[in-house]
């Protein structure tokens, strides 16, 4: 049986190894959760943006072929950041911080996230760095296995 206040959360594929051979290489997808609803309908579905992404070795999780998987909601206020490689860009763009490398940027109120830190808030107002998911790698297939923390 399952506890009915229980979210119906599938494992599902997000990427495949193929996408991610190079560090900073990025996959976006979309999470979908399906929660208990008291209502008419019955259930709800979520749809949770994320990123995995390559690390470099250095960085990365060995057992995890060195990638991570972040739900792209910003913590912040719940906006959707953006993945950026460029410091010059991110400088231009998000408040005049030049960061040291690629990081997750959010356009609403310029949080930046440094990923050679795992996710550490370096820029803005947001409070923590973004959820992780839970994830493992099945074969060539990157396969979230449990929602992030919490959506945002």
């Amino acid at each position: 049986f399952q506890d009915p206040d229980k979210a119906n959360v599938p494992n599902q594929v997000v990427a495949h190894l193929g996408e991610l051979q190079s560090p900073w290489d990025v996959k976006a997808f979309i999470f979908r959760q399906v929660n208990v609803e008291y209502t008419p309908r019955g259930q709800q579905t979520v749809e949770i943006p994320g990123f995995a992404v390559r690390l470099p070795d250095a960085v990365g999780p060995a057992e995890t072929q060195h990638i991570e998987v972040f739900s792209r909601i910003c913590p912040h206020l719940g906006c959707i950041f953006n993945f950026e490689t460029e410091p010059d860009v991110v400088q231009r763009n998000y408040g005049g911080f030049r960061p040291p490398g690629p990081v997750f940027a959010c356009p609403c109120h310029l949080s930046i996230y440094d990923l050679n830190q795992d996710g550490k808030v370096i820029s803005g107002p947001a409070p923590r760095p973004p959820y992780k998911f839970e994830f493992k790698i099945d074969g060539d297939s990157v396969v979230v296995t449990a929602p992030p923390g919490g959506l945002a």
